[in-house]
């Protein structure tokens, strides 16, 4: 019996549960070719690993936990905020990140009771292990359903009222994260912001909002990896404890030194030692994938070395996989488990690969551990470089050159710096050299920034179907393996499904994208000429951020904010350090802290300005010079009104305007009709007057509007006035896309239409859509 195949069984139930649920009879057709292959190679034994294989299906099904899950791909309408306080009890159970407002915290809640994951926002920071009781906002917080957004489990936020009654619970199962929050505490008020972010990052596994700016250098030159606890930490950390134990005792006296390696070797006897150290950087780490794998393989490492037994690094690796898949069957499905596990699997087969050409006698020992250094940065480059692609678009293009250059200063300085001086710290208050950590630290943080900020280090790609992966890893796996044969059929199946994405992808210019931004505005704009112009951004502006990467699109020409509402404007930074944005319009009423930098043109638009390019071009309509409210509060009514046209298409945004400045534009009613009303103010009832909507008598109304929101928008009476019009809400359809056919006329696209939705069993249509979805792009 092979040692890897019951775990390659286990791991295959686990994942054919979960390809089930989408694609039954694609399931039942690859376990039929598994069975035949095993019986192949294994006669009778097959049976036994079909077994395992059906045990873990049914393991994966009993463990499943459905709730807050998208049950067929149809959006969650449970989403909720409450309007009063509600009474709550829980537990702190994880580091606070801070953020504008105060600090958020995960808790584990035990009243209400919810298999949500649940967050409290506070106005200080918690000790993990207290038990609070209290009143808080109870609010559920969804995916977002856009393109490019990865899909998120829902969580729950609490805001308390500022009454908290807090105690403290002992028990042993806190003491982790009691020894992460005095590190946490220790390099928050002993070294500068950057450096804690790093030494938090690295030592504790814990990154705050803080330092996304220095994370944001990191992801440019390819060492994201670096501001967490990755398995490269986990094992680099290892070897440099064992080899220090090991070499420490050349220095015992003589006579111990023979005593102690009466029954054991040195070997053994610095693997013994070495494991307490790492578990203990284990519970520091938070117990993240990447460090339980890491943990997992070096101690089975550890155990050969004991029973005199070593190598074998692909069953380790597996074993690793089918542990942690049996704590957590869903561990499956997240970005850490695949790209940890892809990481190592490439690393090994490239060094077994190359392994011949690097153990030439020509070649100095020093030489050959240069270039086996250069074979794991590079296996660990082809093993994740698709899978980051596919799910952030983007890549660095000078990854290579600064792994090698920085991944084994901060591992081998750094890192052992700041684990064992915060173990010496836990168990005695001093932390020893401090001040020379603090130098190195800003040494590389420095470098990184300086690095990243050179030129264009990142090459954005775009989004491409999911199916071409199952193409590109084998075709790599058998060029590494130089099957040839294997690999032109992987090459030639992948060269086909990519001619098929291409084929059907569609062109059509221009296009206008509502994005689901919860209760808020964005919305992208691709014109006939090319051009990008985003109008609002959400609160956070991830979602426009995500999206342009989804399209590979890495600058902006024109960035409308119709006014200052955060529901509109919050992401106006995020999207300028992470996007080239040539302009900025607003209705002129708004200040900018700090300024908009001299590479930006910053237009103040008003009524009667136009705007074009090619055959687009805006028609500013509101607020026209002169006009004003009976209120001077009444921020909505002086948004930024624009009509967009490209070609036939008619589209108007009208951002949060109510029925004053409607009734204004009432008298404009020449320049408003159109194809497309983006309805005002997330369908409120102060907002879509009569009057208003017969003058527009649009094709298509859009509403952006958040699930569950407490306003209670979009409001009935908004809602029956809308009635006559085709209707859409991006809380119940995700991100809408319109766009003028010839042959059909306007046409409007629900990104929720193109989601994997489940099949209830072998035959179902779904699947076959489901396919189709697999080559398809939105």
């Amino acid at each position: 019996m092979t040692p890897a195949l019951p775990y390659i069984c286990f791991i295959s139930g686990i994942g054919a549960f979960y390809l089930y649920q989408f694609f039954p009879m694609a399931a039942l057709f690859l376990f039929s070719l598994l069975i035949a292959a095993l019986y192949k190679n294994n006669g009778r034994h097959a049976f036994i690993y079909a077994a395992i294989v059906l045990v873990a299906f049914s393991y994966a099904q009993g463990r499943y936990d459905p709730a807050g899950t998208e049950a067929d791909g149809s959006r969650i309408t449970h989403s909720f905020k409450t309007r009063q306080p509600q009474p709550f009890s829980g537990v702190v159970s994880g580091l606070p990140v801070t953020t504008e407002r105060g600090y958020i915290q995960e808790i584990q809640l035990r009243y209400p009771e919810t298999r949500q994951k649940t967050f409290l926002s506070a106005d200080r920071p918690l000790i993990p292990g207290s038990l609070l009781q209290g009143f808080a906002y109870m609010s559920t917080k969804g995916p977002r359903i856009n393109p490019g957004s990865r899909n998120r489990e829902p969580v729950m936020f609490l805001k308390t009222d500022g009454t908290l009654l807090l105690s403290r619970d002992d028990s042993i199962q806190w003491l982790p994260q009691r020894m992460r929050w005095r590190l946490y505490n220790y390099f928050r008020s002993n070294f500068s912001p950057d450096a804690a972010s790093l030494l938090s990052a690295i030592v504790i596994g814990h990154r705050e909002n803080s330092s996304n700016m220095l994370y944001a250098a990191y992801a440019r030159t390819g060492l994201a990896h670096l501001m967490s606890i990755s398995g490269t930490h986990f094992a680099l950390f290892t070897l440099l404890t064992f080899f220090l134990i090991r070499y420490s005792a050349r220095w015992l006296p003589y006579r111990w030194l023979v005593r102690l390696t009466a029954r054991l070797s040195l070997d053994e006897i610095a693997a013994l030692l070495t494991f307490p150290l790492i578990l203990l950087y284990l519970l520091l780490s938070g117990g993240r994938i990447p460090a339980m794998r890491s943990f997992l393989m070096i101690n089975i490492f550890l155990l050969g070395l004991l029973i005199g037994r070593k190598g074998q690094w692909l069953n380790s690796l597996l074993l690793a996989a089918a542990v942690i898949l049996f704590l957590d069957p869903q561990s499956l499905k997240t970005i850490s488990f695949q790209l940890s596990f892809l990481a190592v699997f490439f690393i090994g087969i490239t060094l077994e690969s190359f392994e011949g050409h690097v153990q030439q006698e020509r070649f100095k020992p020093a030489l050959q551990k240069f270039m086996r250094l250069i074979l794991v940065t590079a296996g660990a480059l082809i093993g994740t470089s698709p899978l980051v692609l596919y799910y952030f678009h983007t890549i660095s293009t000078i990854s290579m050159p600064a792994n090698l250059i920085f991944t084994p200063v901060i591992c081998f300085s750094i890192l052992p710096a700041g684990v064992f001086g915060g173990m010496f710290y836990l168990v005695t208050g001093y932390f020893p050299l401090n001040g020379m950590l603090q130098v190195m630290v800003d040494i590389v943080n420095s470098s990184v920034s300086y690095i990243s900020g050179i030129g264009n280090t990142t090459l954005f790609i775009g989004a491409f179907p999911a199916i071409t992966l199952f193409f590109i890893y084998p075709a790599i796996y058998f060029a590494l393996g130089k099957r040839w044969r294997w690999f032109i059929l992987s090459t030639t199946a992948l060269a086909a499904t990519v001619i098929l994405t291409f084929v059907s992808l569609d062109r059509t210019l221009p296009k206008v994208t509502f994005l689901d931004v919860a209760q808020g505005d964005a919305a992208v704009i691709e014109s006939s000429d090319g051009r990008t112009i985003v109008v609002d951004t959400g609160y956070t502006g991830r979602e426009v951020k995500d999206f342009l990467r989804y399209k590979g699109i890495n600058e902006v020409d024109a960035l409308v904010i119709t006014h200052a509402d955060k529901d509109h404007s919050g992401g106006l930074w995020n999207l300028l350090r992470s996007t080239t944005v040539k302009e900025v319009w607003d209705n002129g009423l708004l200040r900018y802290s700090p300024q908009l930098g001299e590479e930006i043109l910053h237009r103040e638009i008003e009524a009667g300005d136009i705007l074009t390019s090619g055959e687009s071009g805006f028609l500013a309509l509101h607020p026209r010079k002169g006009y004003y409210t009976i209120s001077a509060a009444e921020d909505n009514n002086y948004s930024l009104v624009l009509r967009f046209q490209d070609r036939d298409l008619k589209v108007m945004f009208t951002g949060d305007i109510e029925a004053d400045a409607e009734e204004s534009l009432v008298e404009l009613k020449k320049y408003l009709p159109g194809d497309v009303l983006k309805v005002a103010h997330h369908g409120s009832k102060t907002s879509s007057t009569r009057d208003f909507l017969d003058s527009v008598n649009p094709k298509a109304a859009i509403i952006s509007v958040g699930a569950g929101n407490t306003y209670g928008h979009p409001h009935r009476a908004a809602l029956q006035r809308l009635s006559g019009f085709n209707l859409f809400r991006t809380d119940l359809s995700g991100a809408i896309r319109v766009e003028k056919d010839p042959l059909k006329g306007l046409v409007v696209k629900r990104f929720m239409d193109y989601r994997l939705k489940r099949a209830p069993g072998p035959g179902a249509p779904e699947e076959i859509d489901n396919l189709k979805r697999l080559i398809l792009l939105w």
